[in-house]
């Protein structure tokens, strides 16, 4: 996390370019640098330099309505959010990164309905049938991008192909 030498707001590295990122204490945020087209946010005014950094930034004003199964807390804004938590490792009731990835993995697989959203060239070369997870399982329907975790997936399907086909887990 850094400041950005302009606006003060506190951002993460990928909001700033390499070459700003170089300066340090005088970086700039890509918001401020590229201060051309300006894409406002309708929640708190604040302005960002491409539709796509709005978008991200709404999620923040999301109503955090969804509850994590495990470990039953509320303060997540979809469902993309409670899987990246569970995911993370910090879950009180699924401890341990690869413990939870094993665990939404055998979730998923044991789901019918989940099928379409497993990396196809690994069904079809077999190597779902290993007792490890494969280092990229999941893969978009639509664009076959393939992901490591479920979350990166859902949070793809919502911002690239948003609609009734995106992956709504249910635990």
């Amino acid at each position: 996390m850094r400041v950005c030498a302009q606006c003060r707001y506190t951002l993460h590295p990928d909001d700033f370019s390499s070459n700003q990122w170089r300066k340090g204490n005088a970086a700039r945020c890509m918001d401020c640098v590229y201060t051309g087209a300006s894409f406002p946010c309708q929640h708190c005014g604040r302005e960002f330099a491409s539709h796509s950094n709005l978008v991200h930034h709404m999620q923040t004003h999301q109503p955090k309505t969804f509850r994590c199964p495990l470990c039953n807390e509320q303060r997540f804004g979809n469902g993309a959010n409670v899987a990246q938590h569970v995911e993370s490792g910090y879950c009180s009731g699924c401890i341990g990164k690869e413990n939870a990835r094993s665990a939404i993995y055998n979730f998923m697989r044991s789901n019918g309905s989940t099928q379409q959203f497993f990396n196809q060239q690994l069904l079809e070369n077999g190597s779902y049938g290993s007792h490890s997870v494969p280092e990229t399982p999941y893969a978009c329907p639509q664009c076959f991008r393939p992901f490591r975790n479920i979350s990166q997936l859902m949070q793809h399907q919502a911002a690239s192909h948003p609609g009734p086909s995106q992956l709504q887990l249910r635990m």
